[in-house]
């Protein structure tokens, strides 16, 4: 008998058509190749039943006696040049995901050192890894950061390479695209923004690696209870969790944060009241109808009905308006004479909002449109004073190093808290003497209020004014 890896999958072949006895009820008989199979990241569970079998049936044990494990294919292991010096509560973390038998979720907000974290965890085991990112940026930032402690090339999938090494590390879209491939490369498998998982939406790429170890990094922990479950059983459980308040002074920049409201004019008020009491028609009667109910499912909801899509297209009219008004325009214009010596991020609710601030105030736009080249050159600029503002939709929420931002102005959001705390951690790398200044603009009696509420008891942190 043997197990071998197969297209992100495990093979149970043998002479006979025997089904693995134990506790492998994963195992399902597929006719086309006529063995049993099983998804491959159940391989170290499935590995310790055949390695440790059931005494009460001496057939059995004979059988898997015989057993041989084809499914890893050796790697040599990374060679450590440097050890990454880490802060107290970053050792606390790695002691932790140690203690959890090496799976695990690490909770630590922007700027606190996720990464190198993942560094020492690799450094501890040195044995080949295959580190998951969202973005073809973050690409580029764990591959210099790893080049720093370890000898040899990064592996790099993604951004039109493709090269594999005993620490590669992978978009999320490429690992999902190649992991069929290369799932039995790794033992120690980390994945940057774990949030983005947990959902069904590119789960895939988690089930179909072998890798017995399992990292999550995120900066702030998911809530729905499915998501979590999936995420527990995939890679782990949260196993250590810190919020800004709690590290804000000491290792982040102390920073001030003030929430600006603001009034729409009375043509923009007379279009949001129109456009939401359309959306309300359909809104109120579904809410009634059904408990602990998440966006998502409103939103798929909605679009089964002619009713529905008008309503959800009148939200998205209403959230137009309240986005980028007459009011916002002026503040931010205000805010950007009176900080004009600061280097500041301004992010926005839409790329389109990015775009008009770009070409009215001459700053530039980091965007998914903008290549790597360009994108190096711009950041270079920003950090070395010759560019004093940027301004982003989404891209510089996730990972991007800015660690001399000075302030942030967060015109609008549509992403909720996570998307919130990643802004603001933009501003929050210690540098020596920063004091990082915050400014929310939020119009009042709109759908924005609710949300800068929820974030800003998310935030767990101190809200200087509101204006």
């Amino acid at each position: 008998m043997e197990l071998i890896f197969d297209k992100g999958t495990l093979l149970f072949k043998s002479s006979e058509e025997t089904k693995p006895e134990g506790n492998l009820s994963a195992f399902l008989w597929d006719s086309r190749v006529s063995a049993y199979r099983a998804p491959a990241y159940l391989y170290p569970q499935i590995l310790h039943r055949f390695n440790n079998p059931p005494i009460l049936n001496p057939v059995n044990l004979n059988q898997v006696n015989e057993f041989k494990d084809q499914v890893e294919i050796s790697q040599a292991p990374p060679i450590l040049s440097e050890s990454p010096n880490l802060r107290p509560y970053q050792q606390a973390a790695l002691a932790s995901w140690k203690l959890y038998e090496r799976r695990g979720i690490i909770v630590l907000p922007t700027g606190s050192g996720k990464t190198l974290i993942a560094i020492g965890a690799i450094a501890l085991l040195r044995i080949p890894t295959l580190i998951l990112v969202p973005t073809r940026v973050l690409l580029d930032q764990w591959e210099v950061a790893l080049t720093k402690y370890f000898n040899g090339p990064v592996g790099i999938l993604g951004d039109g390479k493709k090269h594999l090494s005993s620490i590669t590390v992978s978009t999320f879209e490429s690992g999902y695209r190649y992991m069929s491939q290369i799932g039995n490369r790794f033992n120690l498998l980390i994945i940057d923004e774990i949030h983005h998982f947990g959902n069904g939406i590119r789960d895939e790429a988690l089930e179909m690696c072998t890798a017995p170890y399992r990292l999550g990094l995120t900066a702030t922990n998911v809530t729905n209870h499915k998501v979590q479950e999936r995420l527990r059983e995939l890679v782990g459980p949260t196993i250590y969790e810190l919020t800004v308040s709690e590290l804000k002074d000491q290792y982040l920049s102390p920073f001030n944060l003030f929430s600006i409201q603001l009034h729409l004019n009375m043509a923009e008020r007379k279009s949001y009241e129109a456009l939401m009491k359309k959306f309300r028609i359909f809104y109120w009667p579904f809410a009634q109808a059904h408990s602990n109910f998440d966006w998502a499912e409103f939103v798929r909801t909605a679009q089964k009905s002619p009713q529905g899509c008008q309503a959800f297209s009148a939200w998205q009219q209403a959230r137009q308006i309240i986005n980028f008004p007459r009011a916002k325009q002026e503040m931010l214009s205000s805010l950007l004479q009176q900080h004009r010596q600061h280097k500041l991020l301004i992010f926005t609710p839409d790329t389109a909002t990015a775009y008009r601030i770009a070409k009215k105030h001459l700053i530039m736009p980091i965007t998914s449109d903008i290549k790597r080249a360009e994108r190096e050159e711009v950041l270079s600029k920003f950090r070395e004073g010759r560019l004093l503002a940027l301004v982003s939709c989404r891209v510089l929420n996730e990972g991007i190093d800015v660690p001399d931002a000075e302030g942030a102005i967060i015109v609008g959001g549509n992403h909720g808290e996570r998307e919130h705390i990643q802004r603001i951690g933009r501003c929050l790398r210690r540098v020596q003497g920063k004091n990082a200044i915050v400014y929310e603009l939020v119009v009042k009696d709109t759908m924005e209020v609710w949300h800068w509420l929820r974030r800003s008891r998310t935030l767990d942190s101190r809200v200087v004014a509101k204006i």
